[in-house]
């Protein structure tokens, strides 16, 4: 600890200085001895000293004289003058006059001596910290980007700094001298509230120039309205310390607030654009589906017919979804559960002619993007369909279940089971050229990454799982950079 002290002893008995000089190096203590005051003053020259013993008759000057000379050449160096009994009283008046530390008298008692260097070494560097710390803390206060506010206990301005003054528009710290916090319209009558009862405080203002001049609360450059961030902390309030003050810490997020409403009226701009394009998408695909039921009344053909049926639902399927992207408030995730519904009654309205079919609707909530909320839905048309078609004979009654769960955060099950008839034991569905499982195959395996599989047991059950994934991790996926 004493290793960075600097001790400068001074006395005409060479033998007695540089004894002082071995005890307080031993003690850890860097020295610097002269004989004379001429010596003294130039090794002051060439270094600074954090504390001079100081013999109080030199061959060429006063003790106390050469300490008036020394303090001019460094101003935080203390001294302890060294005497004899005839010259005490000097000693003792040069102590009064706060010009030395101390004093001790001749014969040298060491004990006593070094307690006071140490003392002194203490209070030195104790000091010396605290000087450092201040100059840090008014370094940053001076050159931070913050505005920062210092205020008393009743809301008075004490002083700002210049990042504050430049963004209020000020010229001098003493134009605003004794502005009240609790008067600033800027903050609202409950925070101020807050305040009272010392509870920091945090918050975004629109700060408007125009209301300040108005009320002529101080001259200021700033005009309009500019977006800051604010937060108050009371000072001195924890522990048992009474309130001493407030602290005000000022950013100005104007540019930022700007941008981020370019970004929301941009981002606005793009949705309305969106939800017009899923309309009109929409529309399209009704105009198609119209276009194909007015065909199908001036074909006689039932087989021709049925095809046209079947592409009716898949369009009326693609539709649905659009639809309801087009109400929805987010464009990146469709509730599938309310569709599935729709679908469900849509279809037992399409297949009307077999009203002894019932269908029972078991769903979780269930979001998808729109890459794969459409195959899906696809999916669910063609399993549904089939069922209303094949599954029964000609007036039998039975039941549809169509269950949509997530046994886990990131997988869909989708199982549609039928008490019918049963698909016919010699059909493969995975190596069938039905058009319709092989159309289901394809959105299954290769759209929505999952797997199909079919249990007959007292009907036809249908059970397709898949993982979801987010719009980005498909798009890689499918250009073959991720699995």
């Amino acid at each position: 600890m004493n290793q960075s002290f600097q001790i400068l002893i001074v006395d005409d008995d060479a033998e007695l200085a540089l004894n002082l000089k071995d005890i307080l190096e031993g003690e850890g203590y860097n020295t610097g001895v002269a004989n004379d005051g001429k010596t003294a003053l130039t090794l002051c020259r060439e270094r600074v000293f954090d504390l001079g013993l100081i013999d109080f008759k030199l061959p060429d000057i006063q003790g106390v004289e050469l300490v008036d000379k020394l303090v001019k050449l460094s101003s935080t160096t203390e001294y302890i003058i060294i005497t004899g009994h005839a010259s005490l009283d000097s000693a003792v008046e040069a102590v009064r006059q706060k010009k030395i530390a101390a004093y001790e008298t001749k014969p040298l008692d060491m004990d006593h001596l070094l307690p006071l260097v140490r003392h002194i070494t203490e209070r030195s560097q104790a000091e010396k910290a605290l000087q450092d710390s201040e100059e840090r803390f008014r370094s940053i206060y001076e050159e931070s980007p913050i505005g920062i506010e210092l205020y008393d206990s009743d809301g008075k301005l004490l002083h700002v700094n210049k990042a504050c003054l430049d963004m209020f528009g000020i010229a001098d710290v003493e134009d605003i001298k004794g502005f009240n916090l609790f008067e600033d319209p800027n903050v609202t009558d409950e925070l101020k509230e807050r305040l009272r009862k010392d509870k920091t405080v945090g918050y975004e203002v629109a700060f408007d120039f125009e209301k300040i001049k108005k009320l002529g609360l101080y001259e200021t450059t700033r005009t309009v309205v500019v977006y800051l961030s604010v937060l108050i902390t009371p000072l001195g309030v924890k522990g048992e310390g009474d309130l001493v003050g407030y602290l005000v810490q000022i950013q100005d997020i104007d540019k930022r607030r700007r941008a981020e409403e370019q970004i929301k009226a941009s981002l606005k701009e793009k949705e309305v654009l969106l939800k017009e394009i899923h309309h009109r998408v929409k529309n399209n695909l009704q105009v198609i589906s119209s276009l194909l039921d007015m065909t199908s009344t001036r074909i006689h053909d039932q087989q021709a017919n049925d095809l046209i049926k079947d592409a009716r639902t898949k369009i009326h399927t693609m539709a649905l979804i659009h639809a309801r992207l087009y109400g929805s408030e987010r464009f990146d995730q469709i509730d599938m559960r309310d569709h599935i519904r729709e679908l469900a009654n849509y279809l037992s309205q399409v297949y009307s002619d077999r009203k002894k079919i019932t269908t029972i609707v078991d769903l979780t909530s269930v979001y998808l993007s729109i890459t794969q909320a459409i195959p899906c839905a696809l999916v669910l048309n063609e399993v549904i369909s089939n069922a209303f078609k094949h599954a029964f004979r000609e007036g039998q009654k039975g039941t549809i279940g169509i269950s949509v769960k997530r046994p886990a955060q990131d997988t869909i099950s989708i199982r549609v089971k039928d008490d019918g008839i049963g698909i016919p034991e010699e059909v493969n569905i995975y190596k069938t050229d039905s058009l319709g499982l092989k159309l289901l195959r394809n959105l299954v395996q290769n759209q929505l990454k999952g797997k199909i599989d079919v249990k007959l047991d007292r009907g036809t059950e249908f059970i397709i799982e898949f993982k979801t994934f987010e719009e980005g991790a498909e798009y890689v996926q499918n250009n073959g950079s991720r699995r």
